[in-house]
């Protein structure tokens, strides 16, 4: 969806259910959506092809479990607020993603937040091109989630890379809480496979604007829209505590 003025914006997401569609910024509206850790396995496999002049394919999810690992046994020397349980349910290990995103960490989460506006300033804290907010209903996917695999305990299989007809991504609230996060009003989008883009997950869905939509924004809005930010208190300062 073209946005041609801030008018417009705010119009289209006041007409979207708070808590329903949850918000992501992008500096560059042609940024295909890829969670920090597929980026960065993606990157050293083009290391590795330049390097060897072959294409060698890692193994993501053993690379993800190691690197959950290394993480879970250090924690205890910085991290001073209390920690999740290392047992191995898929809510201790969403937990743990968690805390090592907020640590800079690459991890299976992606960022969201509940509110289109903090969304609006990741896509133009940056950058001088067209930028995009883009949105989605978790609601709508959890149903046809629902629906296609009859019952809810598909969530507990997001680690288990289901992937191709079967992967899905289920929405995470973390239940121990950063500043960071509570700033932002964040919470993640969560895929059941390292070895797929959100793009791609999102296309097997097929259910066009009802469940994501796209709002591209021009660059010659970017200025206005960060005095508009500014005057609501939307600023590095408030987000970054």
């Amino acid at each position: 969806m073209n946005i041609d003025s801030w008018d417009t914006l705010d119009d289209e997401v006041r007409q979207l259910e708070f808590r329903t569609w949850l918000f992501r910024g992008h500096h560059d509206a042609t940024f295909e959506l890829k969670t920090s850790f597929y980026r960065m396995l993606e990157d050293i496999e083009i290391l590795i092809e330049k390097q060897k002049g072959k294409t060698l394919k890692l193994l993501k999810d053993q690379r993800e479990k190691i690197l959950l690992e290394r993480f879970q046994s250090t924690a205890h020397l910085y991290i001073h607020h209390s920690l999740p349980n290392k047992g191995g349910s898929y809510e201790n290990r969403l937990e743990w993603n968690a805390i090592m995103q907020h640590y800079g960490t690459p991890t299976r989460l992606l960022d969201m937040t509940l509110s289109p506006y903090i969304a609006l300033y990741f896509a133009l804290e940056a950058g001088s091109s067209d930028c995009c907010v883009i949105a989605f209903n978790h609601k709508i996917l959890t149903e046809f989630d629902k629906k296609g695999f009859g019952n809810d305990d598909y969530r507990e299989e997001v680690f288990n890379n289901r992937k191709g007809s079967k992967s899905f991504i289920i929405p995470f609230e973390p239940s121990i809480k950063t500043e960071r996060l509570l700033a932002q009003q964040g919470l993640f989008l969560v895929p059941s496979t390292n070895y797929e883009t959100f793009n791609y997950i999102l296309d097997l869905y097929d259910l066009g604007e009802e469940a994501c939509i796209k709002f591209l924004i021009p660059a010659s809005l970017r200025f206005e829209g960060i005095i508009r930010l500014q005057r609501m208190n939307i600023t590095t300062t408030a987000l970054f505590p």
